[in-house]
């Protein structure tokens, strides 16, 4: 990096590209390709780490050792999902802070608001979220703990 910060960077050409990364080994890579900017991906991590799609279980304490740990092996700019904030306008300032104390030059996905469904962000100001569709029956629990989910009953099907 030879600006003073990811603002001064994103001032002046070229484009800046960041690949997702979503841990210190793909954080190296994308550093000895030459890249100078690297996103972290809050569902990147949630697949990674939790072996789950990105619904809201991946905590900010999750993100924050994340990136933690990408810092601590690259020097890149790193964009940071934020989430929503992680809950009110408070923990939205403890996020920020905590996400600037591990590393993070910049963060995304703060102007979220699940109680409305709505996302905006930089890129698509007006994008508006989907209601999920229907569904014959909700998804199976996952197995509890210590048990193998062979051993579980199969679900019944919907008619």
């Amino acid at each position: 990096m030879t600006d003073k910060n990811l603002r001064a960077r994103l001032s002046r050409p070229p484009i800046l590209v960041a690949p997702g990364v979503y841990d210190p080994l793909t954080a190296l890579i994308a550093d000895q390709a030459g890249f100078e900017a690297m996103y972290v991906s809050g569902a990147a991590i949630a697949y990674t780490k939790l072996g789950r799609p990105d619904i809201g279980l991946v905590s900010l304490s999750e993100v924050v050792d994340t990136v933690t740990l990408i810092r601590d092996r690259v020097g890149a700019y790193l964009v940071v999902d934020a989430d929503t904030g992680y809950g009110n306008a408070l923990n939205v300032r403890r996020t920020v802070q905590e996400l600037q104390t591990a590393g993070a030059a910049g963060l995304s996905q703060l102007l979220h608001d699940p109680a409305t469904a709505e996302s905006a962000t930089p890129a698509s100001p007006d994008a508006r979220a989907l209601p999920a569709p229907p569904r014959a029956r909700s998804a199976p629990a996952p197995p509890p703990a210590g048990t193998s989910s062979a051993r579980l009953p199969a679900p019944a099907t919907a008619c």
